[in-house]
């Protein structure tokens, strides 16, 4: 796990001018890895937990963690943060999940608020956006990006798994 993590808690600071949210910590470590990988380093990667998240407003976890970020990012001189990407796995309704992610950006009051998934939304300078795993018009997880990638090499494993 690299530094760029604001995890176990919502982070006291926000340093880096990029956060990305994921729903769980198995995919902020993905995510993590990924940008490693790439040298890509101004980005942080943070996910809610139950433990973090009790007793801050919001009704769903994403609202409450986006929420603690907003709070931080007003509070912080000079502004260092200039965006914020959600992903979320699209599971069986990707439809639904882009709506529960854009219900937590507008909960937090981080705007401009997506209209759509996979599309980079900016105002006065800051970026909002929503990923949904596996990808656009696809349903399943992070998990699902994964199994397609083991099958490509192995197509005989499908038997198996079906």
């Amino acid at each position: 796990m690299s530094a760029s993590f604001v995890l176990p808690k919502p982070p006291a600071a926000l340093p880096l001018p990029y956060v990305i949210v994921c729903e769980g910590f198995g995919d902020a470590v993905f995510i993590d890895s990924l940008l490693r990988h790439h040298a890509i380093n101004n980005c942080s990667i943070g996910c809610p937990n139950r433990d973090t998240c009790k007793g801050l407003p919001g009704k769903t976890e994403l609202q409450q963690y986006l929420g603690a970020l907003e709070f931080i990012y007003k509070a912080q001189k000079p502004l260092p943060l200039r965006g914020v990407l959600v992903v979320v796995d699209a599971d069986k309704k990707p439809s639904s999940q882009f709506s529960d992610a854009k219900e937590a950006l507008e909960f937090a009051e981080f705007s401009p608020v997506p209209e759509k998934a996979f599309e980079i939304y900016e105002a006065n300078g800051f970026r909002v956006a929503v990923f949904i795993m596996p990808g656009e018009g696809r349903t399943g997880t992070l998990e699902h990006v994964f199994l397609t990638a083991a099958l490509d090499g192995k197509p005989e494993l499908r038997e198996c798994l079906d």
